[in-house]
């Protein structure tokens, strides 16, 4: 199995994990069903499409093509149905990693600029008009 089939079926557990842990949300989200179905039909089309060229002896070009535009397709279909969910659940929640997405990590509040002490000059370096300069 060549590196990229090895890739691209991660991928689809990936798309699979996402359709199986978002299905019982569907009804919070009425406005991702279309992605979801859409993203579910796109699954089943690439494995059909893999289960065809796997029982080919001759893959022809034009099974890849179709199979690398669903698979496009199905990206995009992706990249939708996870923007909704971030959307709806927020981008730090931490329910976005049921769905196998990985929520941002909240970053510590910095201290604002010039709450620092100046450093002031070491007394021996002072040098005032009654001084004379140092001889060496």
């Amino acid at each position: 199995m060549s590196m990229k089939n090895k890739e691209f079926g991660s991928r689809l557990d990936t798309w699979r994990f996402l359709l199986d842990q978002s299905r019982p949300h569907l009804g919070d989200v009425p406005h991702l069903v279309a992605d979801h179905n859409e993203l579910e039909a796109l699954i089943k089309e690439i494995e059909t499409r893999r289960a065809n060229a796997v029982n080919a002896a001759n893959v022809s070009q034009e099974a890849h093509r179709l199979r690398r535009e669903a698979e496009s397709r199905g990206v995009e279909a992706r990249d939708r149905l996870a923007a909704g969910l971030v959307q709806q659940f927020g981008s730090y929640n931490p329910t976005l990693a049921t769905f196998g997405l990985v929520p941002k990590k909240r970053t510590r509040p910095r201290k604002p600029k010039g709450t620092e002490e100046p450093e002031t000059p070491p007394s021996a370096f002072k040098v005032t008009a009654n001084d004379e300069p140092p001889t060496t």
